[in-house]
């Protein structure tokens, strides 16, 4: 048996992927159960390759990369839905009305997903990027992730 180890890269999934349908199978079972899946509850469930800390770790990669295929799945229905990218460049100083402004992509996994209806998008001096959600004259959320927006 040969135990499985990180190549030192937490944002490489692709190196738990061989595991990745043992953790979904386990995840179904917790989920139907209505459990919370808690990374402890996936330990000893995937495979005998893992075993200590290489297997917390192989969990925590396997949940950020079910995570991860969440949130493109929810970016991809906006898409199919209307929205559209909105590229940071193209904001400018005078706020610009929208129907939706999802900003997305952002904390330390890249799954952060902050949603505004009836939003307006500004730049504010200094380059960053405001959002200000309806009825508010201040008071805007600067956002650090990529842009959707729905016209």
């Amino acid at each position: 048996m040969t135990e499985w180890a990180i190549n030192g890269n937490y944002r490489d999934h692709e190196q738990v992927r061989q595991f990745y349908p043992a953790y979904l199978a386990r995840y179904a079972e917790l989920t139907a159960a209505g459990r919370y899946p808690y990374n402890d509850d996936f330990k000893g469930h995937i495979s005998p390759d893992l075993s200590g800390k290489s297997e917390m770790t192989a969990i925590y990669l396997l949940q950020n990369t079910r995570h991860l295929e969440e949130h493109d799945a929810k970016v991809a229905e906006r898409l199919a839905d209307g929205w559209r990218e909105l590229d940071r460049d193209d904001v400018t100083v005078t706020p610009e009305r929208f129907a939706g402004v999802v900003e997305h992509g952002f904390c330390s996994n890249g799954t952060g997903w902050r949603e505004w209806p009836n939003a307006r998008l500004l730049r504010a001096p200094g380059c960053s990027v405001y959002v200000l959600p309806a009825r508010a004259r201040t008071q805007g959320h600067m956002t650090q992730g990529r842009l959707l927006v729905k016209d």
